[in-house]
């Protein structure tokens, strides 16, 4: 009997009428006479290697979901830093105009006594700019402070305090109190309060009234 040789994608063949695929004793071939071999077209995929191509498509969809998500989080914890950056930025802005206003308050006074025992004598006010000109109505509630764009701005004036006697530097945690100065402290408030910054400073009767 003539020996035939069949070819399956060039990686199966079958040899002395003893048909192996995948080292599978497949049976007798009856091939056509003369013919030397016989190519099929057509690939053998087992129901593994399907099944295995597709936990790789579902593998690698979840690996860019997870990539996309991630990207995503970065581009807005990017803004938010930028967005708060931005209103620090304008806080410290508020916080120095605050500061010129009551110094002005102060310059324009006809008197130390004046100045101290004026609208700013006692608690917690906001800082506003109103009609021209800055007024310092009480803080009650805090939120009567808004100065647009949802920023906050309240002062609140104390006795200056000296370490222990009068020629005693200016300290806080002082018990002499300093009757020509005052402690100043300006608070700007943002995202509802959440966020905010302060400026401390002294200011003192230079003038001597």
């Amino acid at each position: 009997m003539t020996k035939t040789k069949l070819q399956v994608n060039n990686k199966f063949q079958i040899t002395n009428n003893k048909k192996m695929f995948g080292g599978l004793n497949i049976g007798d071939w009856n091939l056509p006479a003369g013919r030397q071999g016989l190519e099929l077209g057509t690939s053998i995929k087992p129901k593994a290697q399907r099944a295995f191509g597709l936990i790789e498509i579902v593998i690698a969809v979840s690996i860019i979901t997870v990539a996309l998500a991630f990207l995503f989080n970065v581009a807005v914890m990017s803004l938010r830093v930028a967005d708060n950056a931005n209103k620090k930025i304008q806080a410290a802005n508020l916080l120095e105009e605050g500061y010129e206003a009551i110094r002005a308050q102060r310059d324009g006074n006809p008197s130390w006594t004046t100045f101290t025992t004026g609208n700013l004598a006692s608690g917690t006010r906001c800082l506003e700019f109103v009609g021209g000109s800055y007024t310092y109505d009480p803080a009650i509630p805090e939120t009567d402070c808004d100065i647009g764009d949802g920023f906050l701005r309240m002062v609140n004036m104390e006795d200056a305090k000296r370490t222990s006697n009068a020629s005693d530097k200016l300290d806080q945690v002082g018990s002499h109190t300093e009757n020509n100065a005052r402690f100043f402290t300006i608070t700007v408030k943002w995202d509802e309060g959440t966020e905010s910054e302060e400026l401390k400073f002294y200011l003192t009767n230079f003038k001597g009234q």
